[in-house]
């Protein structure tokens, strides 16, 4: 499979922040970016064409997922049924809920100060919901219940997620794996993680209730 280029990628976070359709195709690498659920986004505030290359963190070590990272997608599967499908079964040693959720596809670091709540539940018919987790200096960001109309891009074989095919693309510095289910789609982001790491995590992923 074809890289997706750095041109197409900003103009790809670009579509997706004008607001995606409702036909339920696949959306772009980047359509995880900006949340919208098809809605109409305004437009952010955060960088959305940074070239700099992040840091990768060297040397991961599997755990599994804190208490308080369980509780927090059982309680989202349980408010959200239908949406919340997956929750992850193998994070990174030392991976903490983030104090604040931040567009990790888009953005280098989280804002100074930022205050969005995390998770952040973009209200909707679905709604999409969206978890930020910290690995040290490295990011996730497990997104679901996104709708796109953007189409299916070149990406690199990913596995599958609970039977479903998964593929990888970049995007700003940021790795995505994402896969749909039931006409919505699903995805892990990671900056400053292999690869790799970010597949593992996706591919791990269960149901969640």
């Amino acid at each position: 499979m074809r890289r997706i280029g750095l041109m197409l990628a900003a103009f790809l976070v670009l579509a997706l922040i004008s607001g995606c359709g409702d036909d339920g195709g696949a959306p772009s690498a980047s359509s995880v970016a900006e949340p919208g659920n098809g809605t109409g986004a305004s437009a952010s505030s955060e960088p959305v064409a940074s070239t700099t290359t992040t840091s990768v963190l060297a040397d991961v070590s599997w755990a599994a997922p804190s208490s308080e990272i369980s509780s927090t997608f059982d309680a989202l599967a349980q408010e959200y049924p239908g949406v919340v499908a997956f929750k992850p079964t193998e994070l990174p040693a030392g991976t903490a809920l983030a104090d604040n959720w931040w567009p990790v596809a888009l953005a280098e670091t989280s804002s100074a100060g930022s205050e969005d709540v995390n998770p952040r539940v973009v209200e909707g018919e679905p709604p999409e919901v969206r978890i930020v987790l910290r690995v040290d200096d490295a990011w996730l960001e497990v997104i679901e219940g996104v709708q796109g109309d953007l189409g299916n891009l070149p990406g690199r074989d990913a596995g599958t997620v609970a039977g479903n095919s998964a593929s990888a693309h970049d995007a700003l510095g940021a790795v995505i794996v994402q896969w749909s289910q039931d006409g919505l789609w699903y995805a892990v982001v990671g900056r400053g993680l292999p690869e790799e790491a970010v597949q593992r995590i996706a591919n791990r992923m269960q149901a969640a209730r």
